[in-house]
């Protein structure tokens, strides 16, 4: 009796000694900042404890409202059993309630399918919370409309017709769309005040000069520009390089259309090519930089840059629904 009492006590104190500790978890207040520790929930979920380490180990409280919304979701997130179709639905709500709506979706639907009771109010909050989106999608077209970025605009029109057909925002981007389609055609790759036909070779040569200027910038960098494996100095080589391909390009916009002399004509025409693809590519890279670095509103700017010049490239379709997919996840 004694020597299997000898092997519980071993055995338990083996696996209290083996047993993992508390991960240390971030947790950004609304106050903006963050703190770094072991968390526990007290009280219910009413108080959040966490025990700091470094750079002195001290136990802090917070108050839930004291905690920001999208942290305090993913606190709960991880003790949360996710077999309980209650706490998917508290989660459902804390998600809706910071604003990431898409992963609210998700644990709204995941809560239906174990309680399929339950099935008509989630429904209606789901409904609501694609509303959401979709309105959100609409103000950024109106705000792209408004400054003059009509084919960035019919991206955002044609996303939500395509996303969220039975919205009242996709009811408004429809009555929205012919406007939209009215001011793109207006814009063009010539500027509103061209250069004399005399300057068009010295233009020509500034041109080649700045896209050059751009490639050499780039190779410097190395090959790895929107990669996985891109860093800092490769987003800070592509703005380097951006800068040049957009004197290039503006160049390119200040050229007649008809220059009368043909293989001047010709040269102007493939340059034009030339230095437009390269700033896509550019603006399309560093947009996806930015998204690796959750840098959202930085990446989209870059994408409606893109779509600007080249609104039928099928990469920047593809940024652009990889930004409203993270925009929808609340980052």
């Amino acid at each position: 009796m004694k020597n299997t009492l000898k092997i519980l006590l071993v055995v338990a104190l083996m696996a209290f000694l083996t047993a993992p500790l508390s991960a240390s978890e971030s947790v950004t207040l609304r106050s903006g900042a963050v703190v770094v520790g072991e968390v526990e929930l007290r009280d219910g979920g009413a108080t959040i404890a966490v025990l700091i380490r470094f750079p002195r180990e001290s136990e802090k409280l917070f108050r839930q409202e004291e905690i920001e919304p999208a942290s305090l979701y993913w606190i709960h997130e991880r003790r949360t059993d996710h077999a309980n179709p209650e706490g998917r639905m508290r989660l459902a709500e804390l998600a809706a309630d910071a604003g990431l709506d898409g992963i609210a979706i998700a644990e709204y639907l995941a809560a239906k399918d174990l309680a399929p009771g339950r099935a008509r109010m989630i429904d209606q909050r789901v409904r609501d919370l694609r509303e959401r989106i979709a309105g959100e999608i609409l103000q950024s077209a109106r705000d792209l409309l408004e400054d003059g970025n009509a084919n960035s605009a019919l991206t955002y029109l044609h996303t939500i017709e395509e996303l969220y057909p039975r919205t009242n925002a996709a009811e408004e981007a429809a009555q929205m769309m012919d406007e939209a389609h009215r001011l793109a055609g207006a814009s063009a790759d010539i500027a509103v005040k061209t250069i004399p036909i005399e300057k068009v070779s010295r233009t020509l040569d500034a041109i080649e000069k700045n896209m050059t200027k751009g490639d050499a910038v780039l190779r410097k960098a190395g090959g790895h520009i929107g990669s996985t494996n891109s860093a800092s100095s490769d987003r800070r080589a592509l703005d380097r390089a951006i800068r040049y391909y957009r004197k290039g390009w503006e160049g390119a916009q200040s050229i007649p259309v008809v220059i009368g002399e043909e293989q001047l004509s010709y040269r102007s025409e493939a340059l034009r090519k030339r230095v437009k693809a390269k700033l896509v590519t550019a603006y399309l890279d560093a947009a996806s930089i930015q998204l690796q670095r959750t840098s959202i509103s930085k990446a989209e700017e870059y994408c409606n840059a893109a779509c600007e010049l080249d609104p039928e490239n099928k990469r920047t379709h593809e940024t652009h629904r990889l930004i409203l997919e993270a925009k929808a996840y609340g980052y």
